[in-house]
């Protein structure tokens, strides 16, 4: 049980700054014609700290490979879901928003712009209460 306890403190040392922020995303997206007149769209380079926090998401979770039968971007959005949440439910979430990102550019800011992030670690501290070091 420590190393998971451990991993839910690294997640949970992120939350004041994650709350206390409201610029997610480093510079600007730009947009602009390629030589074959086709509209390029840069993908958003986030401030470290947010790299920092999807890293350790990535490197760490439990790799949920159901992730999209276990939980929807409807329960992302649903506070008394993430509410009730238990720990799998939140391991889910955050692979979903983790994972999510590959395949929509700019939902990571969109999701801590929203505060759902900020939301599923607030969950996650009060889970974190009844895990004892054994």
């Amino acid at each position: 049980m420590k190393n998971e306890t451990e991993y839910i403190d690294e997640l949970l040392a992120f939350l004041p700054s994650l709350r206390n922020t409201d610029k997610f995303i480093d510079g600007n997206i730009s947009a602009k014609k390629n030589k074959e007149g086709v509209m390029v769209i840069s993908m958003p380079t986030y401030i470290e700290n947010v790299s920092n926090f999807f890293r350790l998401v990535e490197n760490k979770l439990r790799t949920d490979y159901d992730y999209n039968a276990n939980v929807t971007e409807a329960n992302l959005y649903d506070d008394n879901f993430i509410k009730d949440a238990s720990f799998e439910q939140i391991n889910s979430l955050l692979f979903f928003c983790y994972r999510i990102e590959r395949f929509c550019d700019g939902c990571w800011d969109q999701y801590l712009k929203d505060g759902r992030i900020v939301m599923i670690l607030e969950r996650l501290t009060e889970l974190r209460k009844d895990l004892t070091i054994e």
